[in-house]
Formats: C-alpha cells, sequence, structure tokens
C-alpha cells in the first residue's frame, strides 16, 4: 500500500470518527503531501516534530509578515526584530498545536503510523 493509500485510508477514518479536516489534515499537510513528501498525519507524529514543524513554519511566516507590516509607516522593524517575534511566536504556537494534536491522538486512540494500515484492515 501506498503513502497516498494511507492517507486516504486516514482521512476516511477520520471523517468516519467525526473530526473536522482542519484537524486531522491540516493545511500545511496538505501542501506537503502534494509536493510528495511522506509526512505522517499530525494526529501521528511526536511531540518534538509536531513543535519544530509547526513553530517554526508559523514562527517564520508570521515573522516575514510582520516585517514587512512593520517597515510601513513611521516606526521600522530591524531584522533582529523579526527574530525575536519568529521565535516567541513561533514557540507559543507550537507548544499550543502539540498540545492539541497530542490531546486529539490520545481521544482517537491511535497507534503508530507504520502500522496504520495493518491495523485499517483488521477493522
Amino acid at each position: 500500500m501506498t503513502n497516498a493509500d494511507t492517507i486516504e485510508d486516514y482521512k476516511a477514518l477520520m471523517a468516519s470518527r467525526g473530526v473536522p479536516p482542519a484537524a486531522s489534515w491540516p493545511p500545511l499537510w496538505r501542501l506537503c503531501w502534494t509536493l510528495g513528501l511522506e509526512l505522517p498525519p499530525p494526529l501521528f507524529m511526536g511531540p518534538v516534530s509536531l513543535f519544530l514543524l509547526t513553530g517554526t513554519t508559523f514562527g517564520l511566516l508570521f515573522s516575514v509578515g510582520a516585517w514587512v507590516l512593520g517597515n510601513r509607516g513611521a516606526r521600522s522593524m530591524s531584522l533582529s526584530e523579526a527574530g525575536w517575534v519568529a521565535l516567541t511566536t513561533g514557540a507559543a504556537f507550537g507548544l499550543a498545536m502539540t498540545w492539541y494534536y497530542r490531546r486529539q491522538a490520545r481521544q482517537q486512540q491511535l497507534g503508530e503510523w507504520s502500522t496504520f494500515s495493518t491495523a485499517r484492515l483488521g477493522n
């Protein structure tokens, strides 16, 4: 079974359990899967991986936006300030998303991604 087939099984299972698509396969993961990256869904990732992926992505995007908007008008934002914005917002967002996804995974009683397709066939 290919990774794409396993992801489709995962999407169907989460939909049948009433988990909203934004929680079970959010936009960042859809982008990664479209680009061909074999990334497990967020509910199957470990806390460190989740923290790094979500925190880094959000921190970078938010700081670029803050830097662009912060350099308009009377005040300008230095690159070091944008770096601090990236660090603090990324860490906060990464912690929040890690907590949310790990809580969802516990509620759904999910196991390991590597055994998902074979366990799914048994259900």
